[in-house]
């Protein structure tokens, strides 16, 4: 803040005036920390409202694990079409190819493991 300025913008993007500006600041300095883990999170006698939540939670994560499971699938059916196909890797030309193409057939599932995982 500058001196002599005749107001300010907080961080909740209020204007005030400068003179109102302490007393702003002694709302949040005025705070009292919890002196045990009850002030923190205390004890509400309304359990069914956090058992709701809980079963919210509980939802988005059975669908979240339902949506993973179908885009692996997928994936997988995908990279087995393209692998019968012929489109990821060319023609065997030696000995050598076949346990490089194993490689790449263990890389390729960890690739759609890993995708299905982090974009869903």
């Amino acid at each position: 803040m500058k001196e002599g300025g005749s107001e300010a913008i907080v961080y909740d993007r209020r204007t005030l005036a400068a003179s109102q500006i302490e007393d702003w600041l002694e709302e949040w300095t005025d705070v009292k920390a919890p002196q045990s883990p009850t002030q923190l999170f205390p004890i509400d006698g309304n359990q069914l409202g956090e058992e709701s939540k809980r079963s919210d939670r509980m939802k988005h994560l059975i669908a979240g694990f339902f949506v993973v499971a179908v885009i692996m699938v997928l994936g997988f059916l995908g990279l087995q079409f393209a692998w019968t196909q012929g489109y990821l890797l060319p023609l065997q030309a030696s000995k050598q190819a076949i346990p490089i193409d194993d490689l790449f057939r263990v890389q390729f599932s960890a690739i759609v493991v890993l995708f299905s995982l982090i974009m869903v």
